[in-house]
């Protein structure tokens, strides 16, 4: 088992355009419990995750007592979170927990996994400002593997409830379902099917969006040249009680990538996509593009390419450069340069016309590691 203490504070200083925040300022603790336990073989693992916090806003400030508590204020942090009580109305304290439960069977060929997870409202920390919190889920994963583990067949449920706190007007039930089936077979092309229906309901209105996707990737040699084909086909369909709110996306891409062996690659790719939707009807967009590229002296990987988009108000031509090294172990530096030309024009039902523009785009990225 492990325990972990995070705490973090604001800066009371701080100020916005001159307006002093100290109001905004807050300080966090945070301790969490985990553990494992498994038999042999592992045909059952258990594993958990519970952590409490405590939030303090305007930690400098004079803190209010709630009627009918101690005002331990943030010196009694350890009793707040272990009994879930706040002492004054500066003070939040919340919870966070998780337990999963799994069973490899059958030498590992089988695999049952049960978790259960839960955020209560007031659970804060400063390590993941953006954790959805005030939720409750339930997954459960079941995955079998046969033929050497060449074909994999996973069956997934999800259920989660958001806004569970009474005080809270709405409360959103999602549940997804579906599975996933995976060839890859020597001298084959690797298969993949999957099949995800999600149902949404916000108290009275439903939102249900199936999504089926096949994809398929063939790897193969012509002498000295290796080819990568692939073929991807999304097809998603929604219906919702809002109105205008249905749609349904058909898209189908195929691409081919050959790769030499002098570090020299070229490719070229099709997408072909249809959206029908209430609101805006039926559209269709094609994309094209071709694309070559180069390593030099081991470090430095170029790539240019063209591509071509026709929608039915709009074409874009376009073209891109880009060049990436490695500097050391630590450094890469990355520029990318872009120059697109925009072609509007009208059609029968169109009634406004945007004009036609052209631009260039310049980005450069440098990534640190350490």
């Amino acid at each position: 088992m492990y325990v972990y203490y995070l705490e973090g504070k604001d800066n009371s200083a701080d100020s916005i355009n001159g307006l002093n925040v100290n109001t905004l300022a807050g300080g966090n603790k945070v301790v969490s419990f985990s553990g494992k336990y498994s038999t042999k073989k592992d045909y059952l693992l258990a594993e958990f995750d519970i952590a409490g916090s405590q939030y303090t806003s305007s930690p400098g400030s004079q803190a209010i007592a709630i009627a009918g508590e101690d005002n331990n204020g943030s010196g009694g942090w350890v009793q707040n979170i272990f009994t879930q009580r706040s002492p004054n109305i500066n003070t939040t304290v919340g919870y966070a927990g998780k337990i999963k439960l799994s069973s490899m069977l059958f030498k590992r060929n089988t695999i049952i996994a049960a978790t259960y997870k839960r955020v209560n409202s007031s659970f804060r920390t400063f390590g993941n400002p953006f954790l959805v919190r005030d939720i409750s889920g339930v997954d459960l994963n079941i995955t079998q593997n046969i033929f050497k583990k060449r074909l994999k067949a996973t069956a997934i449920v999800k259920y989660n409830v958001t806004g569970l706190k009474d005080s809270k007007n709405l409360t959103r039930y999602t549940l997804q379902g579906g599975f996933n089936i995976v060839a890859n077979f020597p001298r084959y092309p690797m298969l993949r099917l999957s099949y995800i229906p999600n149902f949404q309901q916000l108290d009275t209105i439903q939102i249900q969006v199936n999504t089926f996707n096949f994809n398929t990737v063939y790897n193969f040699r012509t002498g000295k040249v290796k080819h990568t084909l692939t073929a991807n086909w999304l097809m998603q369909d929604a219906q919702s009680q809002f109105v205008k709110g249905n749609f349904n996306v058909n898209s189908i891409t195929v691409a081919n990538t050959i790769q030499f062996k002098n570090n020299v690659s070229a490719g070229a790719s099709y997408n072909h996509c249809i959206t029908n939707s209430d609101f805006t009807g039926s559209v269709e967009i094609k994309t094209f593009e071709a694309n070559g590229g180069a390593i030099f002296f081991k470090r430095l990987v170029t790539k240019a390419g063209l591509n071509y988009n026709l929608a039915v108000t709009q074409n874009k031509l376009g073209g891109f450069a880009e060049a990436s090294i490695n500097i050391g172990k630590n450094l890469a530096f990355k520029v990318r340069a872009d120059r697109n030309v925009f072609t509007n024009y009208a059609t029968d039902n169109t009634l406004i016309v945007k004009p036609s523009f052209n631009e260039w785009l310049l980005r450069t990225t440098l990534n640190i590691l350490w």
